[in-house]
């Protein structure tokens, strides 16, 4: 018996035939993360990532022209397991408290 995916493994989610990512694609600032086998394309957001800051007008005109031969989909979600949620949890406990207020924050 084959048990079926659920949920996928990757933070910005995966195809949701497969669970699975190919990676991702700039289309100017826009990025898409991609599923070659099953042809999917999800959008995850603008300007999260600096490399398209190093790509070219010629590289997004590549990048677009691929993306529109995949079907644009809603991903499989990443659910952290309990133990991640746990760790999760430690480290934002650690993490030192800034104080909004306080005028010697040098931002």
């Amino acid at each position: 018996m084959t048990t079926l995916k659920t949920q996928s493994d990757h933070y910005f989610g995966g195809c949701p035939e497969c669970g699975n990512t190919d990676g991702y694609l700039n289309a100017e600032r826009v990025h898409f993360f991609i599923c070659n086998k099953h042809k999917t394309r999800w959008r995850i957001g603008e300007n999260l990532f600096s490399s398209w800051h190093e790509e070219t007008e010629a590289d997004w005109q590549a990048n677009a022209k691929r993306l529109a031969s995949y079907r644009e989909v809603k991903p499989m979600l990443w659910e952290p397991t309990p133990e991640e949620k746990v760790e999760m949890g430690r480290v934002a406990a650690q993490a030192p408290y800034i104080d909004p207020l306080d005028n010697d924050i040098p931002f």
